[in-house]
This record gives C-alpha cells, structure tokens and sequence, in this order.
C-alpha cells in the first residue's frame, strides 16, 4: 500500500474532486492542491524556471520548447484577464469549479 500521499492539482474542481474521491476510495492518501484549498496551492514561477525544471528533470526538448511557447506567447496575452473579471463584475475571478 502507498504511503506517501498523491498530490491532485485542482482537486477542488469538477475532475479533481472525482479523481480525490476514486483514490481514497481505494485507500490512496491524496493531498489537494487547489487555488481554493485552505493552504492555497498557487506558487509563482516564471516561464524560464519551470522551463529549467522540466528540463532538469528529462523533460524532452520539444516538450519543454512548447510550453515556454504556450505560456509566454499564447497565455501570456491573457495575462490582464483577471483585471478585466474585477472591472466588469465587481469581483474577483473564480474557478470553473465554484
């Protein structure tokens, strides 16, 4: 049996919940990590460091080459997307899960 927990990103959303759900139904510890968790599990990382990381750890060149691009380029443009949920709806932005 696994002792060491499994760590569910996005635990508190649709998916996450039932994949929290079937693991512990199995006996498997499950730590959540979630935005809306009650230790926030929302760190900080710039492209280049989890790029460096993904490296680091075997990551292929070409895997790490796409999300450096999918981050910086293509999500990079929705960067103000937050400011705009505060602006139009008085409020902060919540997950799909809420």
């Amino acid at each position: 049996m696994q002792t060491k927990p499994t760590l569910v990103l996005g635990g508190t959303g649709k998916t996450g919940r039932r994949i929290v759900d079937r693991l512990t139904a199995r006996g498997v510890p499950v730590r959540v990590g979630s935005r809306s968790a009650p230790i926030p599990f929302d760190v900080p990382v710039s492209v280049e460091e989890y790029a460096a990381g993904a490296a680091e750890h075997g990551g292929p060149e070409e895997f790490v080459g796409f999300l450096t691009y999918l981050f910086s380029d293509v999500l990079g443009r929705n960067a103000y997307l937050t400011d705009g949920v505060r602006r139009a709806l008085g409020r902060d932005p919540r997950d799909f899960g809420d």
